[in-house]
């Protein structure tokens, strides 16, 4: 779980520097529009690095649970799961590990690992290039 939640943290810092999320501070927004065009990154591509919901999960476990738990009247509850086997449809399961299938879960909110993995392995081939262009008169991140 340690690994999992390191993964999401590292996988949170790069949506955070290249995707503007919900901020609305326009210095932001406009740094992280000049990265994906540094980065040649269009809007409809890293799906997975875009998706917060089990990420915000894992790092806000207390306000999902507040939710989750609210209607909660009968059946079981697994604070943190590593199976391959799905847990019985009674049972609450927060932080969860599948290490056959490679997916981490919140309370029904899935990400794959091997997927979120090829997107930033996807990215890193693109750093080279971009570092290139900053050294190029036309490209400026100039905010």
């Amino acid at each position: 779980m340690i690994d999992c939640t390191a993964f999401l943290s590292a996988a949170a810092v790069i949506s955070k520097i290249l995707f503007p999320g919900g901020r609305r501070d326009k210095k932001i927004a406009h740094r992280c529009k000049r990265l994906r065009e540094l980065l040649n990154i269009t809007d409809c591509e890293f799906p997975l690095l875009r998706n917060l919901p089990v990420r915000n999960s894992f790092e806000h476990v207390d306000e999902r649970l507040d939710e989750i738990l609210a209607d909660f009247t009968q059946g079981g509850v697994a604070p943190l799961s590593v199976h391959e086997k799905q847990p019985d449809a009674d049972t609450i399961v927060g932080k969860r590990f599948n290490p056959k299938a490679l997916t981490i879960s919140f309370a029904g909110s899935e990400l794959s690992l091997g997927e979120s993995t090829s997107e930033i392995m996807e990215l890193e081939s693109r750093l080279n290039p971009g570092l290139k262009k900053l050294s190029g008169p036309l490209f400026s991140l100039r905010l």
